[in-house]
């Protein structure tokens, strides 16, 4: 019976690396470091691209936390929502402020410290728990602490000013009578 054998030609294995001579070994040198020269590089570019949008979030939490202790007739309750504010920027899900509290050393809980002088605390929950070592936590508890400063100065000016106008008030009351 008839059966037909069909050659095939045979081609070389695909995906090979063959160095046939030592200009194949520097060419491949240079492609290895120019790979890891690349990805090196591409690798920084992106972590400073995350670093740029970290301290661009960082400046819009700023804004809005000064804005906010700004216009607020009570500093206690301006605080209330801007823990959360600084919690999400940080990465944590949920954050208080606390006035007034002594620096403690607790897992999730940011110290807010100006010049020395304790502050108050940033109670943070929901997040990493090293997240208080972070370089940006540094960052927004100084901007926190300055701002709650500058609220409380505001706040104590603000008493003084009632009451030097009650005073002064008295004063016309006297003279009058």
């Amino acid at each position: 019976t008839g059966v037909q054998t069909c050659a095939l030609p045979i081609f070389p294995p695909e995906h090979t690396l063959v160095v046939n001579s030592s200009s194949d070994w520097l060419a491949l040198a240079a492609f290895a470091v120019t790979a890891v020269v690349t990805s090196d590089l591409a690798g920084r570019e992106r972590a400073g691209r995350e670093e740029a949008a970290r301290r661009a979030e960082e400046a819009r939490l700023g804004e809005r936390l000064a804005t906010v202790i700004a216009t607020a007739s009570n500093l206690d309750d301006a605080l209330a929502g801007l823990g959360d504010q600084a919690a999400r920027t940080l990465g944590a899900e949920t954050g208080v402020i606390v006035r007034g509290a002594g620096p403690s050393r607790r897992p999730g809980v940011l110290p807010l410290e100006l010049n020395g002088r304790a502050i108050g605390e940033l109670r943070l929950s929901g997040g990493d728990p090293g997240l208080v070592d972070s370089p940006a936590a540094g960052r927004i508890a100084r901007q926190l602490a300055g701002l709650i400063a500058l609220g409380e100065e505001r706040e104590r000016r603000m008493r003084e000013e009632v009451n030097a106008r009650a005073l002064l008030r008295s004063d016309e009351l006297k003279t009058a009578l």
